[in-house]
């Protein structure tokens, strides 16, 4: 079963075993145990951006990962960030 469902996930988000997500899903199928894992990046060759993740295991088995798309969010605070630190160094 984890086989099948690996290959239908990696279909839809073709990097899935290159991020750390990977490792979550994985745990919370052996375990049962639901995890909010850090917002993390993710790449392929198609898709980039920042996600915010929570996976669940079902009572059925199977695994749910809802994520939200926090991109947006990410990108401005590291443009607030950018400009806090050219602040900084012409105040030196």
């Amino acid at each position: 079963m984890w086989k099948a469902w690996l290959s239908r996930l990696s279909k839809v988000f073709q990097g899935f075993k290159d991020f750390c997500l990977f490792d979550v899903v994985k745990r919370v199928w052996q375990t049962g145990n639901p995890e909010h894992p850090p917002v993390f990046q993710y790449k392929d060759k198609s898709k980039i951006g920042w996600l915010d993740s929570y996976v669940i295991k079902l009572p059925s088995g199977e695994i749910v990962v809802v994520y939200n798309d926090v991109t947006d969010r990410k990108q401005a605070e590291e443009e607030k960030n950018s400009r806090m630190k050219k602040k900084s160094v012409k105040t030196i």
